[in-house]
């Protein structure tokens, strides 16, 4: 029996849901329910924060931890305890599940704490996932099924079953606007600007390339505001005047240090829009080592950039690699993985 002719009771766990939760995360785990919804069955979402105006799936509130100090890294994952695992068939973790009880559990991990600690500026924030790294190899034990959303993520993460990418939402397919901007325009998405996401280096490359083509300009879309000429900085979006910059904007630069997916970049790709990255595990994996987007060092952003603004062909090359890569990353391809961890998981 296939899960789409079996209707699943299903329980979602994550921490925070949008648009109160601004990392990609919560905006996967949205996407992921809504789907599950749509595809017929019964969903509940386990979380700290309010359900989304337009949430087609119950929620459930978890109660607040304590304020304390450790809270920030135990909270949500002794929180979680209080979920009933018999009132469903399987449990989907995407995030603090150490806590919960052995049972069919399939726990999803975005990346990897380890990862992060390595990538950190701050000793504090170091600190805090090395410690938080410890509960995800004891949440990883625990579960029936454990995925991750990269190759990259597998290899620091013991006992990784299936490798499930994450999904793009329909928004992001190309067909909704038939123009693209007049003047080049290179789009920067980030939550934050600072840290390993080094938005002063994509502003920098920017302004080198505005020396060459003045007509230029950059749309930031990130919580950070930026004040300066031919950037115009935006923050929090809907989804679908989102996907309609992807699709007007000329290339997607991004300047991490480190992404253990990238899901802006799978977002790109999806909407037929040329990518420039600097090198790091999640745009190695997205981009396939630069067979469908460029990947350069911080000191060749800029050239790169020049590149794809300036040659016609080399832009129409990347898109349509892109386009052809990105069925992957559709819903239904990657709920129906899902649907098998889900069954796989019940049945252990």
């Amino acid at each position: 029996m296939t899960t789409r002719s079996r209707r699943l009771k299903i329980a979602f766990l994550q921490k925070n849901l949008p648009p109160s939760g601004m990392g990609g995360v919560a905006y996967q785990v949205d996407l992921l329910a809504q789907s599950m919804v749509q595809r017929g069955h019964d969903l509940t979402v386990f979380t700290m924060g309010p359900a989304p105006r337009d949430a087609s799936y119950r929620v459930t509130r978890l109660p607040q931890p304590r304020k304390h100090p450790a809270s920030a890294i135990f909270g949500a994952g002794w929180a979680a305890r209080e979920i009933e695992l018999a009132k469903f068939d399987v449990v989907h973790a995407h995030g603090d599940a150490w806590a919960i009880p052995h049972g069919p559990v399939v726990r999803t991990f975005y990346g990897t704490a380890i990862r992060e600690a390595i990538a950190a500026t701050s000793v504090k924030r170091r600190l805090a996932q090395s410690v938080y790294y410890g509960l995800e190899v004891v949440s990883s034990m625990r579960a029936a099924v454990t995925t991750a959303i990269s190759h990259h993520t597998r290899r620091w993460v013991p006992g990784i079953d299936y490798v499930i990418p994450c999904a793009v939402d329909p928004a992001f397919r190309p067909g909704l606007v038939e123009h693209r901007f007049q003047e080049p325009t290179i789009l920067f998405v980030a939550g934050l600007l600072g840290g390993r996401k080094r938005g002063n280096l994509a502003i920098a490359a920017f302004k080198e390339v505005r020396r060459h083509e003045p007509q230029t300009r950059m749309i930031i879309v990130s919580r950070d505001r930026v004040d300066e000429p031919g950037i115009l900085s935006l923050g929090n979006l809907p989804k679908a005047k989102l996907a309609e910059l992807y699709q007007r904007s000329w290339v997607l630069c991004s300047a991490s240090s480190y992404e253990g997916f990238g899901l802006p970049l799978a977002e790109a790709l999806s909407a037929g829009l040329p990518v420039v990255s600097t090198s790091n595990p999640g745009a190695q994996e997205v981009l396939k080592d630069g067979e469908l987007g460029s990947i350069v060092q911080p000191s060749a952003l800029s050239s790169a950039l020049l590149e794809v603004i300036c040659d016609p062909t080399c832009a129409a090359d990347l898109r349509a690699r892109g386009l052809k890569a990105s069925e992957k990353y559709t819903l239904d391809a990657v709920c129906e993985q899902y649907e098998k961890t889900y069954l796989e998981a019940i049945g252990k």
